[in-house]
């Protein structure tokens, strides 16, 4: 390319590549631009990546410095009045909980819910609960615990 529209600006993918003499550089600049913008993407990839791996550490050192957790185990002796809710609680020595059992039927209705008072003499407590229910349920479990106050 020689004379005026050799100093024009092309494509970064399309340099080195030999144009016809008639080539319409004007078409190829609008149509293409002169420059991808490189910091767009980088840009993009931050407001996406900085806010994720925020939230990974912060949920990392909450689930880590969880001092009560708990497990249901299982459910058992399922009939149309009550089902027996056995659960592991972990928690500080001394302390004492509330844990919320709840029972569903097979539609997920809520067929049973108590508030199971929890004390631990050691580290973990298991615990065996027998709630009433008003249908027989297909599930029963721990939904949460919490510091009782």
């Amino acid at each position: 390319m020689t004379g005026p529209t050799a100093t024009r600006q092309i494509p970064a993918h399309l340099r080195g590549v030999t144009f016809a003499a008639d080539a319409d550089l004007d078409h190829l600049q609008a149509r293409y631009g002169t420059r991808q913008a490189k910091w767009g993407v980088w840009l993009a990839i931050a407001l996406v990546a900085v806010p994720f791996v925020g939230w990974v550490a912060w949920a990392g050192i909450m689930q880590g410095d969880q001092e009560l957790r708990w497990s249901t185990t299982g459910f058992r002796d399922v009939t149309d009045s009550a089902v027996v809710v056995d659960f592991d609680v972990f928690l500080p020595a001394g302390s004492e909980v509330t844990c919320t059992v709840r029972a569903l039927d097979r539609r997920g209705l809520e067929v049973g819910r108590a508030e199971v008072p929890v004390r631990a003499d050691g580290s973990n407590v298991s615990v065996v609960y027998a709630l009433a229910v008003t249908a027989r349920p297909s599930s029963a479990f721990v939904d949460s615990c919490r510091p009782a106050g």
